[in-house]
């Protein structure tokens, strides 16, 4: 039976070949049977790209050595919230500066069907985070919502399968349980392109995309981490954060592969 398995993982690499999630580049046959997934040198890169501390007490962006020294918070959290009274969530962790080369890679999930390398991602935010889900007694991982004309089109929801692979991987790696919910908030509002817009422009166009529903109450009480795929200004999970904790979630955190930095 494993060599029928066996050879039939051969062709299907044959056809579909492996990709390096950070390059993009096809993998050796043999790289995958050492049970590696990329290449030597991008690992380098990523180690490069890794949120390294001290982070800030907020949105768990890197901090500089001024922003240190100024209480432990980034300037964008000092800035646009100052004493973050209007935050609603807690916290949130990253993984990664959003480099060239992260960016890149996250750009290939979203427009070039690169699927696949979710399941990597999420797999390295349950090594870097496990503790501190299992610690915090999270109940639940929500997905950053999409349109549904837009998930149509793009076939995914790269929040949902990121949320999806943290969860599994949390679960069969570390013991840790946590059910992705993905019927309490929803995006009734088709945005434009985010990417393009400054931060003042990126706040407007959010605002009212999304709208809650908990009619069992399910959430009351309940921890909640949100999940997608990069934290640039904060509007996004800074609405949904609202409209969770309106519906009835005590805490919200959130968790995200990259977290775009503005050190001074």
């Amino acid at each position: 039976m494993m060599k029928v398995k066996g050879i039939v993982d051969y062709v299907v690499n044959l056809i579909y070949p492996k990709r390096c999630p950070v390059c993009g580049r096809v993998l050796k046959t043999t790289t995958n049977l050492n049970g590696n997934i990329m290449h030597e040198e991008c690992i380098e890169v990523l180690e490069k790209s890794l949120i390294k501390e001290p982070r800030c007490k907020k949105c768990g962006a890197e901090l500089s050595s001024l922003e240190n020294k100024l209480g432990g918070f980034c300037v964008r959290c000092l800035r646009d919230k100052p004493g973050m009274a209007n935050f609603y969530y807690e916290k949130g962790f990253g993984l990664f500066r959003y480099t060239e080369e992260i960016k890149q890679s996250i750009k290939k999930i979203k427009y070039n069907s690169r699927k696949e390398y979710v399941d990597f991602y999420g797999l390295l935010l349950a090594k870097k985070f496990y503790k501190e889900i299992a610690d915090l007694k999270v109940d639940y991982l929500i997905p950053v919502p999409m349109y549904k004309q837009k998930e149509k089109i793009r076939g995914y929801n790269q929040a949902t399968e990121l949320a999806k692979s943290f969860s599994d991987h949390l679960n069969k790696n570390f013991g840790v349980k946590v059910e992705v919910r993905c019927d309490f908030v929803f995006r009734g509002k088709k945005t434009t392109k985010l990417s393009t817009k400054d931060d003042e422009e990126r706040w407007m166009e959010i605002s009212g995309a999304f709208y809650g529903k908990d009619a069992n109450r399910e959430l009351r009480g309940k921890i909640v981490c949100i999940v997608d795929d990069i934290y640039t200004t904060g509007a996004t999970i800074i609405h949904l954060s609202e409209i969770l904790k309106k519906l009835g979630a005590s805490k919200v955190y959130f968790a995200t592969i990259a977290i775009v930095s503005n050190r001074v």
